[in-house]
């Protein structure tokens, strides 16, 4: 009877693998003698260390042996193992541990235990499994594959509420005082290191690539005045560093900083990401971006944008979606600013000004309002409220934008 062994991979290594015409699974040296006891036709779990997920099962084609050639940028593994998919999910739909409740030998309970309970037997590969948890595994990737769902999807915000704290509305001109304060801050050659993550988090909007707003913005009084991305956290010191260091990794190699975007979407196990959470397009970002188009089309990016001159630049790609922000100065060009576009993979949203009042007119024109920091939908307008943001008036906004995906599913886009 074959048997099942458990191998660790992180996003970067796993994508490695499926790129090599010569597919190999890599272990340490210390390793060999439990390497040697796979066989030709045993099976290898897939296991995603970085975000806990099993993502495909192989079969083995050749029984290890040791070899110097350097093929993963991770680390030499000498001790190789040939081997072929049998089952593959892809990155985003990988299988969290915790949906195999029940179903395996170390997870009866019918909630999930403490890591340690089961993170032993994830620690280290190659491991052999019990043949049962092994066919449980492959089963259940099976299943996910034939349904096409992806497990990691949302069906509901989450429960936990995320309070909103509402900005005083007298208090404007919020990007002006940003400005002013990124100023002052300086960011040593030193503190850019090889390592540097470039992706933030956000309880709302998920992961982003942020840059500058003093570098990269061209802001109109309407986003001095509104910017949500100009006040708490994200204005904070360390996320302002974060957002200069961003800018000049990818100012110095557009390619470099693309390949850092990748590698961290891969090992947190995303399904979008969102360019600009803070900051807008400059000629290297647009760089940046061609390349994640051409070597990792699967990666879905939102691009948010105000400089459509340089959006209308990005080639078209089915997994692309500009998302331009306009508001009372630039909506009655929404069509000229269209014009600029070769591909309808665009959508136009509004931002209201805080001493605004809301008119049908501009309602018909958009396809997506945001109220002044999520505010309520006008009374007048509940009727239009497919319109508008699912943001705008949540008494919980944790995980809204992974939840609703209009913005990067196509559904915005004529």
């Amino acid at each position: 009877m074959s048997s099942y062994w458990l191998c660790l991979f992180t996003g970067t290594s796993w994508t490695q693998f499926l790129a090599s015409e010569d597919k190999e699974v890599g272990f340490n040296k210390g390793q060999i003698k439990q390497a040697q006891k796979i066989k030709s036709g045993d099976f290898l779990i897939a296991y995603l260390t970085k975000v806990s997920r099993f993502v495909a099962v192989l079969k083995v084609t050749e029984e290890a042996m040791v070899s110097d050639t350097e093929k993963w940028t991770e680390g030499l593994f000498p001790v190789r193992v040939g081997a072929k998919v049998v089952h593959q999910l892809p990155i985003p739909s990988a299988i969290p541990m915790s949906m195999f409740l029940g179903k395996l030998t170390f997870l009866k309970s019918d909630q999930m235990p403490v890591s340690g309970v089961w993170s032993a037997h994830v620690r280290s590969s190659p491991r052999r499994w019990k043949f049962e948890d092994g066919l449980a595994v492959a089963k259940l990737i099976t299943e996910f594959i034939e349904t096409g769902e992806n497990p990691n999807l949302k069906s509901e915000v989450s429960r936990k509420p995320l309070p909103r704290r509402l900005n005083n509305i007298n208090k404007l001109n919020r990007v002006g005082k940003l400005i002013k304060r990124s100023k002052r801050l300086s960011l040593e050659s030193s503190e850019i290191s090889d390592v540097a993550k470039v992706l933030s988090r956000s309880q709302v909007t998920g992961y982003a690539v942020n840059f500058p707003i003093q570098k990269t913005c061209r802001p109109t009084q309407v986003c001095k005045d509104t910017c949500y991305f100009a006040v708490r956290l994200n204005a904070s010191v360390p996320a302002l560093k974060l957002q200069q260091r961003n800018f000049d990794i990818c100012c110095d190699d557009p390619e470099d900083f693309a390949r850092r975007v990748i590698y961290e979407y891969d090992n947190a196990g995303l399904n979008y990401l969102r360019w600009n959470g803070g900051g807008d397009l400059f000629p290297e970002a647009i760089k940046a971006i061609e390349y994640i188009r051409i070597n990792r089309p699967d990666v879905v990016l939102w691009i948010v944008s105000r400089k459509a001159e340089l959006a209308a630049q990005l080639q078209y790609h089915v997994n692309h979606f500009v998302h331009l922000s306009l508001d009372r100065t630039l909506v009655d060009q929404k069509a000229q600013i269209l014009s600029m576009f070769k591909h309808q993979n665009v959508f136009c949203s509004y931002q209201v000004h805080p001493h605004e009042t809301l008119t049908p007119d501009v309602i018909s024109k958009v396809d997506l309002i945001f109220m002044h920091d999520y505010g309520a939908i006008p009374v007048d307008f509940e009727k239009a409220a497919a319109k508008f943001c699912p943001l705008n008036g949540a008494e919980s906004i944790t995980d809204a934008c992974g939840r609703c995906r209009r913005c990067f599913d196509g559904s915005l886009a004529p």
